[in-house]
């Protein structure tokens, strides 16, 4: 049944379901635009999704403004209904009334959507809220069985208790849903690849409603292909299977920071040594990051090795960067490594509620072949000290790549995940200075400035390519989704050589785009 306001206790039962339900789809109808079409397509989804029996939020539910709530306040779209199935079957079911209504839907795992496609994106989407599906169970063959629904720090607990791991990101809130549909790094993933080159199978509910289990590289190869790197555009994933590992004995946690406004040479002097570090002789198990904020620098990482061999990994880059630092080493067990990468926050999410947000973010990810020049990256950290921007920003520079990163030792083929020739991921991020709204007039040309000091840097004197497949090209990462980028920058710099392929098996599997938000895969 819909999931409404409770009746008056007087009114009689069967007056009250048929009274609600009928307010139900005047709310509906009337939070739109008077279009008569568009009033006529939202009664005929609340009444499909009612004579289903799916637990169903509309505009006119109490729990609607909770419930359809955007991480990103920024960016605020209006459902026309969420849904919340704790089945195959119901999914399948709301599916069949969204494709009768000619209704867009979206999947919410863990609702952390830089631009909201988990509400769809724009307004009117039917969201499948999968929070329902919290399965966590791993074979003795160490297949691990995750539920859609489950965050990042659940996850961890749960595969750690049964001496188990995965690669992941480190922000506890952040669904695996999305995580490992479009990538899913974290520090362990030049060790151990990507979350999402783990997965060794999926069961999931087609766009036509079609349910479908245990669907495998073998059993079938292209629908596997698109789900491994772009899964919300073909399919809503119930479970994902994965081959989890065996967590390391120990995790060194390491930091240089250089705090009280170093200067514009030292800071770039120091972003170098840590790029040509990483690039030339960084080892598999050594993750490593460049964190800049307002008035500092943090180089900092993870080595998974005995302590004792830590300093002998890490003396190349030390021996390189300029003084003035000041360094912390600390020694940890996987499990407790994943709480400090946290910022100390517990990982277990149940009965907690993230925070919201109010940001603008872009991503850039770097070629190998050609690292940014000292020119440039004085350039850019002068415009970051010279900016005056009202936001609260930082900048994370993850390496990815480097000779040794088992990210980049995958075939481009054997997934639909972009690029595989990459050296680092920026993240340009600035929140609004209260971290709710307004957002600053200047936030979105700030962080566009950001990207614009490298990229046109970069381009401007032939070293960079606007062509993400040519070997010294430049590129963006989905899961820091940019909402303003336009069709042919989401084809290119998100997708690359990938997209004809995607395009194809968006024909077969979804040719009405029943599955879709403003920037998926369109079919061929």
């Amino acid at each position: 049944m819909l999931y409404l306001s409770r009746p008056p206790a007087m009114v009689p039962s069967s007056f009250a379901a048929t009274a609600t339900a009928a307010l139900a789809l005047l709310s509906i109808a009337s939070s739109s635009s008077a279009s008569p079409l568009l009033w006529e397509r939202n009664n005929g989804l609340a009444s499909c999704l009612r004579s289903d029996g799916i637990r169903t939020v509309t505009t006119y539910s109490a729990a609607y403004s909770q419930d359809s709530a955007a991480y990103n306040q920024r960016i605020q779209p209006k459902p026309a209904a969420l849904v919340y199935p704790s089945t195959p079957s119901q999914i399948s079911s709301a599916l069949l009334c969204a494709a009768k209504t000619n209704t867009s839907v979206s999947a919410r795992g863990g609702g952390h959507s830089y631009a909201s496609y988990g509400l769809g994106g724009a307004d009117g989407a039917l969201v499948i809220d999968l929070s329902g599906f919290q399965n966590v169970t791993v074979s003795e063959e160490g297949v691990a069985s995750i539920g859609a629904g489950q965050r990042l720090g659940d996850v961890a607990l749960a595969l750690n208790e049964q001496g188990w791991a995965l690669s992941h990101g480190t922000c506890p809130f952040v669904g695996i849903g999305g995580h490992a549909s479009y990538g899913g790094f974290g520090f362990a993933a030049r060790m151990w690849g990507l979350t999402l080159d783990a997965v060794a199978a999926y069961d999931v509910v087609l766009a036509n409603g079609t349910i479908l289990t245990n669907v495998t590289r073998a059993s079938s190869e292209d629908l596997f292909w698109a789900l491994n790197g772009a899964a919300p555009s073909y399919a809503i994933i119930t479970t994902y299977h994965f081959t989890a590992l065996h967590a390391p004995a120990t995790a060194v946690i390491f930091s240089y920071s250089y705090s009280n406004s170093p200067s514009v040479v030292t800071a770039a002097t120091a972003f170098n040594s840590f790029a040509s570090f990483g690039n030339e002789s960084a080892p598999a198990n050594l993750g490593l990051q460049a964190t800049i904020g307002a008035d500092s620098l943090t180089i900092n990482g993870v080595w998974y090795g005995p302590r004792a061999e830590f300093d002998g990994v890490i003396e190349p880059l030390t021996n390189e960067l300029p003084p003035g630092y000041s360094s912390s080493v600390e020694t940890y067990s996987w499990i407790e490594s994943l709480e400090q990468l946290a910022n100390g926050e517990a990982l277990n999410t149940t009965g907690h509620t993230e925070g919201r947000d109010d940001f603008y973010t872009m991503s850039l990810m770097t070629p190998s072949t050609v690292p940014i020049s000292i020119d440039v990256l004085e350039r850019y950290f002068n415009y970051l000290v010279t900016s005056n921007t009202t936001t609260n920003w930082f900048v994370q520079a993850d390496l990815y790549g480097g000779s040794n990163s088992q990210i980049n030792a995958v075939s481009l083929s054997d997934s639909s995940f972009g690029h595989r020739d990459k050296l680092l991921t920026f993240q340009m991020y600035a929140s609004s200075p209260t971290y709710g709204q307004p957002y600053p007039e200047d936030g979105v040309s700030f962080v566009q400035g950001m990207y614009d000091t490298i990229v046109d840097g970069m381009t401007s004197i032939g070293a960079w390519s606007n062509k993400s497949t040519d070997p010294n090209g430049y590129a963006a990462y989905i899961n820091y989704v940019d909402p303003l980028l336009t069709p042919s920058e989401v084809r290119n710099l998100y997708w690359g050589a990938q997209y004809p392929r995607l395009q194809t098996v968006k024909e077969e599997y979804d040719p009405n785009q029943v599955l879709r938000n403003p920037q998926s895969i369109v079919p061929a």
